[in-house]
């Protein structure tokens, strides 16, 4: 645990300094020359404010670029930008945000669109920032066009929604293409969502050119050297603290589903692994009656592991080539429990021996909740190494023995592993 500790303080001022993603593109500067180079690739939820950009990637100093600046800025395989100076409406359309009368206020904007679909006839744009979502249409060599949308309460507090963009598209399709029923059909149902508006302009363009991008779904299965304490308290009518550690392999196989496929800074991963362990006790004590003896006692019991762990990663450092993340999460253990024995043997003053043997003396719950934290490192689109450490809180038993305090075990891991990433 205090090298997981040291590991994070080490990494940590990483994050600091070490957060870009250059990727080959190029930059399309206001006076219309082209610079190829490398773009600074983000994890854009929002549409970019500012893109950086270098001729080479070991230069030192990188060169900003807004809309002021650039027309366009294009990111290989991956995404593209373009400058767009018009009007945008103002009206909120997320639900906490509306008002109780429609609002078509707009205002002049700078700010980079992002090609959503392009072909031969329509360009669909998306424009996102804190407020809401946009979407603009054009047709070859003609300027963007937004999509309007608006949302309000009525007098019935009831949801209104003003589907101008429908009348829009069939506008713009008809132009290339006969509105058959069945597209109108299609047209009218569409919700204001890419989803729902790519398949559109797909069939008006025939063969669209749509941005590429990989699953945001990972599977991926590991194996670890794995170090399991456990800890049992109060056995065999002595008060007393054992523990035991043992190295076993772990297995496990998972998902990962990514923030963004191409730069992958946050990932959701779940994980299921299994593990197992076979502790041994033998410890002597006084047990403490008021009368000198010794006790000694003999426990032990196989325990298989079974976890399910949701977890949070961020990768601190984050390049093509390498990635170093933090990871942290939950568990949710159950345990199967076998070869329970336990065997006492208590010695007197007076050299009275008297032996106690109980198979499966006691019933652990098979079920415990934890929690993990992990640090680890990407070392290509296929092998990633880690070390992680879990702990689980006490396991209660139920004793078919009496004994004088409750029995609790408590399982901590340390593992170091590999895992190969599909």
């Amino acid at each position: 645990m205090r090298f997981l500790y040291a590991l994070l303080i080490f990494l940590l001022p990483v994050a600091i300094f070490a957060q870009s993603n250059y990727r080959p593109g190029y930059v399309i500067q206001s006076n219309g020359d082209t610079l190829k180079g490398y773009i600074n690739y983000r994890e854009w939820d929002l549409c970019p404010k500012s893109i950086e950009y270098k001729n080479s990637t070991s230069d030192k100093q990188a060169t900003e670029f807004t809309p002021q600046t650039s027309k366009e800025v294009h990111v290989n395989g991956l995404e593209t930008y373009i400058t767009y100076a018009g009007p945008l409406s103002t009206g909120a359309t997320n639900l906490q945000d509306l008002r109780d009368h429609i609002d078509t206020a707009k205002k002049n904007v700078l700010v980079y669109l992002k090609v959503a679909v392009t072909g031969k006839h329509l360009t669909l744009y998306s424009y996102k920032d804190e407020l809401k979502t946009w979407f603009l249409i054009a047709e070859t060599n003609t300027l963007p066009i937004e999509l309007r949308y608006y949302r309000y309460f009525s007098d019935y507090n009831n949801v209104v929604n003003v589907d101008i963009y429908k009348g829009q598209l069939q506008l713009h399709i008809g132009k290339f293409m006969p509105v058959s029923d069945n597209l109108s059909k299609q047209i009218n149902e569409a919700n204001y969502e890419f989803r729902d508006l790519e398949p559109l302009i797909n069939k008006v363009n025939g063969e669209a050119i749509a941005a590429k991008t990989k699953s945001v779904l990972r599977p991926f299965v590991g194996l670890a050297a794995n170090s399991i304490k456990t800890t049992v308290n109060n056995v065999g009518k002595i008060n007393s603290q054992q523990s035991y550690t043992g190295i076993t392999p772990k297995i496990n196989i998972g998902l990962d589903i990514l923030g963004n496929s191409v730069v992958q800074k946050f990932i959701f991963r779940t994980e299921l692994s299994y593990t197992f362990t076979k502790p041994n006790y033998h410890y002597s004590a006084d047990p403490g009656f008021g009368i000198p003896s010794t006790t000694v006692v003999d426990y032990k019991f196989n325990q298989s592991i079974v976890s399910l762990s949701p977890q949070a990663i961020f990768n601190i450092y984050n390049t093509s080539k390498l990635k170093l993340y933090l990871d942290a999460g939950v568990l949710f253990n159950v345990s199967f429990y076998s070869n329970q024995s336990l065997h006492t043997l208590n010695t007197s003053i007076y050299n009275t021996v008297i032996t106690y043997s109980k198979a499966d003396p006691y019933k652990p719950s098979g079920f415990s909740t934890g929690f993990l934290l992990q640090a680890g490192a990407r070392l290509s689109d296929r092998v990633e190494i880690h070390f992680a450490f879990t702990a689980a809180p006490n396991v209660s038993f139920d004793s078919t023995v009496q004994e004088l305090n409750p029995i609790t075990l408590n399982t901590q891991t340390m593992d170091f592993g590999i895992k190969y990433l599909f």
